[in-house]
């Protein structure tokens, strides 16, 4: 057994891996990336107006600005190579800076913005060109050394380039700083489309997450397996037969489209629950009583659209296995032996009846982060459901990328510990 759980961990890296390298690889070829996105989203903010003409076409972003979104994204790298940057195995290039020598100038002030995970730091640096031709940065004040890392390079456009923008002959550089920077270091960088740093915004949605995530666990559970106990003991008798006209009826339902009918219904129309969000806005203003009543208001439909599938298909597999252990030759032999029925139930097919509901903890754990993007939707709850449809309707791809991470991370160790309680 523990050679067994030894081998599914050494399993989850590579699996993890495999997934993680796949998507990343489908980000290269998808048409419409983060780089197209921004560039359509800058030609419609300045519609109407002349823009530069850059490689991109009629857009207002500069040949440099191109070059280092295209490096955001590890565009300008072979897939392997990006992808060992985007774990953080191989060091890239953070704190560009673009400078631009003028037709014959050979030195040039520049603001190196450096970041050292808690705040950035300016420092004023020339940058020179020496005449062989090489770059070089020298600190402007001597007693404020340049922080360690910082390089200067060619960043020259190509021939090709060349003929999209004006010929002026100036020399392009890059003053940037090489660094490990990536999932190894927990970091998942900014996002292209709220601009912000990405771990900050999960971090931020992780309470609306947990708080829907474990609560809609614990009551389908709660109610699922003892529910599922009476309706095996009782099968075909009144109680069996009202349960399974409510339990099916709420099984032809798509958890979106209870959703709405609840919202409407019962939100809108009756306006007995509010109409969405996770709480009032007055909610910093409430008591301890009132901000628990206040979760515990804006939470009843929208639990119940996330638990209307996942309480029919667990009770009926409690009901359905339970059966088949009562009718098993060991129970009948308990009986036969002299142990209650009562006995029988509970010390041996209550728990094989368990081993299949144990088996899908590892789904419902992924669950709690992946959320439900339509009923998040529908009940304007920002939650990673919500912000994963966003991300990909945005392209995002920083932020795709770190919840695929995550969840998928989540669903391994859920499946883990699905067998670890199986075994139990």
């Amino acid at each position: 057994m523990r050679d067994y759980f030894l081998r599914r961990l050494l399993l989850v890296p590579v699996t993890l891996f495999g997934i993680t390298f796949l998507v990343f690889s489908m980000t290269r070829f998808l048409p419409g990336g983060p780089v197209d996105k921004l560039q359509e989203r800058m030609a419609m903010a300045t519609e109407g107006q002349k823009g530069a003409v850059t490689r991109g076409g009629n857009s207002s972003l500069s040949a440099d600005q191109l070059d280092s979104l295209k490096a955001d994204f590890f565009f300008d790298k072979p897939l392997p190579v990006g992808y060992l940057m985007w774990l953080g195995v191989l060091e890239r290039e953070v704190d560009r800076t673009s400078v631009v020598f003028e037709s014959g100038q050979k030195e040039k002030e520049v603001t190196l913005i450096h970041s050292n995970g808690k705040e950035f730091i300016s420092v004023q640096a020339w940058a020179r060109i020496a005449e062989s031709g090489s770059f070089s940065l020298t600190p402007k004040d001597p007693t404020i050394p340049i922080p360690e890392g910082w390089f200067i390079r060619d960043n020259s456009v190509s021939e090709e380039d060349k003929a999209l923008v004006k010929a002026d002959g100036n020399i392009r550089a890059l003053a940037h700083r090489k660094a490990f920077k990536g999932v190894f270091q927990w970091e998942f960088n900014n996002s292209s489309l709220y601009g912000d740093d990405v771990w900050e915004m999960i971090k931020a949605r992780l309470p609306i997450s947990l708080f829907y995530g474990l609560i809609t666990i614990t009551l389908t559970y709660g109610l699922c397996v003892p529910l599922g106990i009476v309706k095996a003991l009782r099968h075909r008798t009144f109680v069996d037969t009202f349960s399974s006209l409510i339990i099916f009826s709420g099984y032809a339902i798509p958890g979106y489209v209870l959703a709405l009918i609840l919202l409407f219904t019962l939100g809108f129309r009756w306006e007995w629950f509010p109409q969405g969000g996770f709480t009032s806005p007055n909610f910093a203003e409430l008591t301890l009583g009132g901000k628990l009543f206040d979760l515990a208001h804006h939470a009843v439909l929208p639990v119940t659209a996330y638990m209307v599938g996942a309480f029919a298909f667990d009770t009926m597999l409690m009901k359905n296995n339970l059966m088949d252990n009562l009718a098993a030759d060991y129970v009948r032999t308990a009986v036969a032996k002299g142990a209650s029925f009562r006995a029988s139930v509970l010390n041996h097919a209550l728990r094989n009846s368990l081993i299949p509901i144990a088996s899908t903890f590892g789904n419902n754990l992924g669950a709690i982060m992946g959320g439900s993007f339509l009923i998040e939707s529908i009940f304007d709850i920002n939650g990673f459901g919500l912000l994963g449809l966003n991300s990909m309707i945005g392209r995002d791809y920083q932020v795709v990328m770190a919840i695929i991470f995550l969840s998928s991370f989540l669903y391994l160790i859920g499946n883990i510990l699905s067998d670890l309680i199986v075994a139990v």
